[in-house]
This record gives structure tokens, C-alpha cells and sequence, in this order.
């Protein structure tokens, strides 16, 4: 083998055919792929479904062929792509509430508005193209754009299609290429009409002008805008930005009824929404959901209210923060220009861009049918020679080998006129008369006349533009769809603003499950409890209150009241509310509204004071208050008002009791706190803290033992048990020392 042999291959580093591949693929995907071009509006795909239904001879007036007939020709002929790809395109095209004006009517099952995806395969459903779709491709005849090669280069496709009309911003587009996305809102015909004959009229009008005539985008499912002027006007500046597009309501008395949606959201995904929250027990308010949409109203959802105490404009704004009843749609004008570069542009660019491209085609058409009139008047100069000399020419084609060459040279004609009489059969040359054929080529000559008026002036050409612009609006021309009506941006309920302040009583049991009952002063003997279970607490409260619970770690949980279900039965878990650790029991609760500050007391002897306002949590989690270490627990928290003028009473599992001032306990926010009351930690049998109450002045404290009646020690009874925080405290009379509850009373 030749060692010195080197390859004929060439070789470049890894990392520069990596970027090269990488740009190819990428311009491939932007320019053949994802991106629209600002000329006709279309991706690829789209201008090559038009073409090919085009060339199966499925105009609007034709009768349906099957999709699969379609989506073959075009996947064979033009786009060798996925056939399933190909047809959703397809299927997009035909449905109107994806599209201002669709360019497929269909036959059959092509989805809806609740399910777009709902479509039937394509050897059940039957397409053909909309006038809409015949008007981009009217003028293809005229030779107004190139044409290229197919994939395989057996056929000639057009680039682009000759549109009459800015069908980018009528119809819009949306498409994620590589490092680059679309999302062009559609817009009313009418309005895009209008500002495109005005920059024809005015070049140098400004965008302020403009945004006099398109006010906003209009999607075909309606729906409020709810953007300010500010905002619209930065978009259509910029070319980037978003629509905030809200459902319509009509509010009755008891009842909210949604007749249109944002664009493409679906009357399913709004009904799971909100019967998510009804599930989750975020809204109570809401008594009945319907779907009630037909053929004659595509979209209506009836929401039934409870009572007609609930504001229903407040409900419809929850609803718009919480679901897609309001939705963001993006903006960004990304487009291919009619230089071939892809690109951002603002609205008042893209009509501009627009109008250069349609000034170039009316110039091509009208050239083109110049090119056909001066033809067709020269064959008519050469029938008026045959008129003239018919018994000649006869004679020649009967006797001649060579009439072509015979005739041309005897009379002096063009091979094209020689042969356009030859073409005529002898009978058709017999019938010729002077007269008509003069009449035609005048009409002829003063239409060749008109169109040498229109080319030689650019004042002729855009009056053209403007008289094709205005048949498009007689024919198309339809009335806005989406209304502009500046808003705020939604926010959810505040419930404590929407429910009003009803009085119900909290019942929270020992084995921590709690019920909500309507009212004060309810009977608490007929409560009913598990098996087992029994009343811990009950906190007299309002629907707008937030209530606190504690379990035996320490640990404050917060909720608002109106979230407890009124139910009947034994209630729910605070489990179920919460996530407390294992194994935790719930020792009490409170209310923010009730009472100013808490008491904590662990089962050592320690605690302090904290104003229940610092307490409030968020997390199910809870949050540590009271900190414990092992071992310990905290008592039943004790609510109260004016630590000046209240008095704490602690009793150990001995007997000790102590009354000290509630001012002495320092107010804190979470710690481990100071002692309350003094232990015999050397004593053969563990001494804890029992109970702990406040007492206010002149107020007695009950003191039970056992089924005994039980000990009611007055104002004046109290002063022996009187000393400072964390003293020992004294023995209280033998018979009640194993106290088992622990009171105070009027």
C-alpha cells in the first residue's frame, strides 16, 4: 500500500460542520417550515393544500372530494411530510373558529370548538376550497408570481400565492421555528382594508392613524379585549407583546350564562376548571354547572348561583383570574418579508411590505394581459388580410405543399398569423367578416390602450389595488367579532370581601375533628361525636374570621372559617386541612377576632404570652410557637384580652396552685419562654402542669375532683394562692388536690 496516498476527502473539524448543519436545518425550519410569508399569509403546507385541492379542480362551486384524495396529492406532489401532519394543517384550515375566514369547507366530522381534536380521519371526511381561498389563487393565471420545482423536480409549484388582500393580519399565523416563534393574531377584514387603502392613499400616515382604523385584533370566537390603548399601541409599535382576551358574560338574576370564550379555549376545559375548585372547596357559592351549547349557540355555560347574595361581576372576575376566561395570547409578528428574510415587523411595516408586493403583481398581471391583447390583436390583422383575400388563401392551402411559407411571403405576415389561419378550418375562414373582426380588434386596441394608461402611472396602479381591495371587502367584509373594552387585570375573590359575616359556631373535638354549626348558643348536648370522641372547644365566630389551632407540639395552624364546610353529620378531620406530623393531637383553638393575646403553657412549667395577630400561618404545615422540648406538651392555649388586668392561675398535677398577674409573662412571638411556676423535680412522683386558666377581677374559680361537687375559690379565697411567677405555689385543700378540670367563672 502507498504510504503517501491521501485521501480525496475533504475534512473540516467537528465543530464547524456542527454549526453549518445546524444553520441549514435551522433556516430550513424557519423558511420552509414554521414561519408565514407576509405576501399571501401562508406556511408551506398551507399554500401547498391550496395549490394541490386547486389542481384537483376542488373550487367552491365544485362538489366534495375525500380529505385522503387531498392530503395524497399534496404529501406526493409538493410536501413530503407526514400524512397525519399534513391533515391537521388541513383540518385547522376548515374549521371558522380557528380561522376569520377558513379556507376548506368541509364535509363531515372536522372537530369543534369544545374538542378541535375531535376531527374524523381522512377517509371519512370530504373537502373543497372557500371563495375566500379561490380569491389568493385567482390571479396564478396571470403569470403575477415564480414558480419553482417540486421536491423531486418532476412538477412546478407557485412560491407564493398572488393574495388580493393582507390575509397575514386577516387570518393571522402561529408557528415555533428554531430560535424564533409567530404568533400573529387575526384581524376584521374591514379594518386591515381600510388601513392599507389609507397607506396607499397617505404613505406617510403614522401609526396613531393606523390604530384609528385596526383597533385591535378580532378573533373569530369573539370575546372581550380588555387591553389598554398603551398597551395595543406598544404592540402594534413593536411587533411583540400580548392580548388579553376575557370570555362574555350575561348575568341574570341567579345565573351567569358564558356565551363566548377566548380564542381556542373549550367549553370542557372551563367546566373541569371550576368544578376543580368546587371539589377543592375554594368556592361554596355555586350551586349548578350546565354545558347548554348547541348548534344555534356554540358556546353557553349556565352557572347557577346560591341565593342572590353573591355579587355575580365579583364572580365573573374570580373566574377570569382563576380560569381561562380570561386568557394571555401572545404576540409576535415574526414573518418571512418580500425580500426572503425572516424577520419582526410592526403592523404599519407589514401593510407597507404588503402594498409593495401587490403593486409588483398588478404590474406583472397587466403586462401579462398587455402581452395577450398585442397577440391577439396581431392574429387579428392577419384574419383581416385573409378577409380580404379569402378566394387567394383558399386556393393556396388547396394547391400548395408549403401554404405557411406561401402565404407568409405573398401577404407579408408573421408566422404566428399565418398560422393562427391555417389553424381555422376552411369553413370558419368562409364565415369571416370584415366587420366583426374590426369591431373586436377595436375593443381589443382600447383595451391595450387602458392598460399602457395603467402601467405608465403609479396613480393608476394604486387606484387598481384600491378598487380590488374594495370588491374583497363587499365580498368578504363581516363585522367585528372580539369588542375592546379596557379593564383592569382580574383578580381572585377576596371570600372575606364576598361572604358576608354570618355567625357560626366552631366545634373542634378531642380527637381533633371539627364541624361548623350555624349560629351562637347552640345546644351542645346535641352535638353528636365518633364513638369515643368528645367536645374539646367551641369558638363562636364569623364566616370572615380566621381560626387558629394548636396541637400538643407546639405548632399553630390557620385557617379562614368560611373554608370549614358546614356539614352535617360528625364533621371532617383537621387532617384533612392541615399536614400535622404523626401521631399529633390538637390541644385547642382560637380566634383573631375574639380575643388579643394567647397563653402557652407547656406541661414543664414554661411559656409566655403572644398576641394572636403574630400567629397567623399559611402553610399546612403550620408554625412553631411554643418550643418544646422532648418529652413535653403544650396545655389547651388560653385566650384573653388585657394581660394588665388579668390574672394567670396554674395548678400542678400535685395540688400546687398559683395565681400570679398575667402582665409578668413576657409577650413574645415564638421561643421557648420563661418559667411559669416552680416544680419539685426531686419528687418521687413526677409533677406537671395540669391546667392553667385567667382569671379577671372578681371573678371565682372552680376547681373539680373527681365526681365531687367542686370547690369554688372567691376573690377573696384567691389571695392565699397569690405570688409571683415562678413560685412553688400553694397546696390546695386535701379532697381536690387530683383536680380534673379547671375553670373560672362569674
Amino acid at each position: 500500500m502507498n504510504k503517501n496516498h491521501r485521501s480525496s476527502d475533504e475534512s473540516i473539524q467537528l465543530a464547524e460542520f456542527a454549526e453549518k448543519a445546524y444553520l441549514e436545518y435551522s433556516m430550513y425550519v424557519i423558511l420552509d417550515r414554521a414561519l408565514p410569508n407576509i405576501c399571501d399569509g401562508l406556511k408551506p403546507v398551507q399554500r401547498r393544500i391550496i395549490f394541490a385541492m386547486s389542481e384537483l379542480g376542488l373550487n367552491s362551486s365544485s362538489k366534495f372530494k375525500k380529505s385522503a384524495r387531498t392530503v395524497g396529492d399534496v404529501i406526493g406532489k409538493y410536501h413530503p411530510h407526514g400524512d397525519g401532519a399534513c391533515y391537521e394543517a388541513m383540518v385547522l384550515m376548515a374549521q371558522d373558529f380557528s380561522f376569520n375566514y377558513k379556507f376548506i369547507e368541509g364535509q363531515g366530522n372536522w372537530g369543534s370548538i369544545d374538542n378541535p381534536k375531535s376531527f374524523a380521519a381522512m377517509r371519512y371526511t370530504e373537502a373543497k376550497l372557500t371563495s375566500y381561498a379561490e380569491s389568493l389563487l385567482d390571479e396564478l393565471k396571470f403569470k403575477t408570481v415564480d414558480w419553482c420545482p417540486n421536491f423531486d423536480g418532476t412538477l412546478i409549484e407557485p412560491t407564493i400565492l398572488p393574495a388580493k388582500v393582507p390575509n397575514i393580519l386577516i387570518n393571522g399565523s402561529s408557528g415555533i421555528a428554531v430560535g424564533m416563534a409567530t404568533d400573529i393574531p387575526s384581524h376584521n377584514l374591514n379594518e386591515v382594508i381600510k388601513a392599507t387603502i389609507l397607506l396607499i392613499e397617505k404613505p406617510t400616515s403614522s401609526l396613531e392613524e393606523l390604530m384609528r382604523i385596526v383597533i385591535a385584533p378580532d378573533f373569530p370566537t369573539g370575546g372581550l379585549i380588555v387591553n389598554s390603548r398603551e398597551e395595543l399601541e406598544s404592540i402594534y409599535k413593536n411587533g411583540i407583546g400580548s392580548i388579553r382576551l376575557r370570555a362574555c358574560f350575561a348575568i341574570k338574576k341567579k345565573e351567569i350564562v358564558i356565551n363566548e370564550l377566548p380564542y381556542q379555549v373549550s367549553t370542557s376545559k372551563i367546566m373541569e376548571q371550576i368544578a376543580s375548585q368546587i371539589e377543592q372547596k375554594k368556592i361554596n357559592f355555586i350551586d349548578d354547572i350546565r354545558d347548554e351549547s348547541d348548534h344555534e349557540s356554540p358556546v353557553k355555560i349556565v352557572l347557577s348561583l346560591k341565593g342572590t347574595k353573591f355579587d355575580p361581576t365579583i364572580i365573573t372576575e374570580h373566574f377570569c383570574a382563576t380560569t381561562d376566561l380570561e386568557k394571555t395570547i401572545r404576540v409576535n409578528f415574526n414573518l418571512i418579508g418580500i425580500d426572503g428574510n425572516p424577520g419582526r415587523k410592526n403592523i404599519k411595516q407589514i401593510i407597507q411590505e404588503w402594498i409593495k408586493f401587490r403593486t409588483s403583481k398588478i404590474e406583472k398581471k397587466f403586462k401579462f394581459q398587455k402581452s395577450e391583447v398585442e397577440n391577439r390583436i396581431h392574429v387579428l390583422d392577419g384574419y383581416l388580410v385573409a378577409v380580404l383575400n379569402i378566394e387567394t388563401i383558399i386556393a393556396i392551402i388547396r394547391s400548395s405543399e408549403d401554404p405557411n411559407r406561401e402565404i407568409q411571403k405573398k401577404f407579408l405576415l408573421s408566422e404566428a398569423q399565418t398560422k393562427s389561419i391555417l389553424e381555422l378550418r376552411l369553413k370558419q375562414i368562409a364565415k369571416l367578416e370584415e366587420e366583426k373582426v374590426k369591431k373586436e380588434r377595436d375593443v381589443l386596441q382600447e383595451r391595450l390602450n387602458d392598460i399602457n394608461k395603467v402601467l405608465k402611472s403609479k396613480n393608476s396602479i394604486k387606484k387598481q389595488i384600491k378598487k380590488e381591495l374594495e370588491e374583497e371587502r363587499t365580498s368578504f367584509g363581516k363585522e367585528r367579532a372580539s369588542r375592546l373594552v379596557e379593564m383592569p387585570v382580574s383578580k381572585e375573590i377576596n371570600f372575606n370581601e364576598l361572604i358576608g359575616p354570618e355567625p357560626i359556631s366552631v366545634v373542634l373535638s378531642a380527637d381533633a375533628w371539627v364541624k361548623v354549626l350555624k349560629g351562637h348558643k347552640i345546644n351542645l348536648e346535641k352535638i353528636s361525636f365518633r364513638q369515643g370522641d368528645s367536645l374539646l372547644n367551641v369558638l363562636e365566630v364569623s364566616t370572615r374570621d380566621e381560626i387558629i389551632f394548636f396541637d400538643e407540639r407546639g405548632r399553630a395552624y390557620c385557617i379562614e372559617s368560611h373554608k370549614l364546610s358546614i356539614k352535617r353529620g360528625l364533621g371532617e378531620p383537621l387532617a384533612s386541612k392541615f399536614n400535622p406530623p404523626d401521631d399529633t393531637r390538637f390541644v385547642g383553638m382560637a380566634c383573631q377576632s375574639l380575643n388579643d393575646y394567647i397563653l402557652f403553657c407547656s406541661t414543664s412549667g414554661r411559656g409566655f404570652v403572644a398576641k394572636t395577630k403574630t400567629i397567623s400561618s399559611k402553610t399546612k404545615g403550620g408554625k412553631n410557637t411554643l418550643v418544646l422540648d422532648s418529652g413535653e406538651r403544650l396545655l389547651f392555649p388560653i385566650a384573653f384580652n388585657d394581660p394588665r388586668q388579668e390574672w394567670v392561675a396554674i395548678v400542678s398535677t400535685i395540688g400546687k396552685l398559683l395565681i400570679f398577674p398575667a402582665n409578668e409573662l413576657p409577650i413574645l412571638t415564638k421561643g421557648k419562654g420563661v418559667k411559669l411556676m416552680q416544680l419539685n423535680a426531686n419528687s418521687e412522683i413526677k409533677e406537671e402542669i395540669a391546667f392553667i386558666t385567667i382569671l379577671k377581677n372578681e371573678q371565682s374559680l372552680r376547681i373539680y375532683s373527681g365526681s365531687k361537687r367542686p370547690l369554688i375559690l372567691r376573690e377573696s379565697d384567691q389571695v392565699s394562692f397569690c405570688a409571683n411567677r415562678a413560685r412553688r405555689g400553694q397546696f390546695l385543700p386535701k379532697g381536690f388536690r387530683k383536680v380534673t378540670k379547671f375553670e373560672s367563672s362569674k
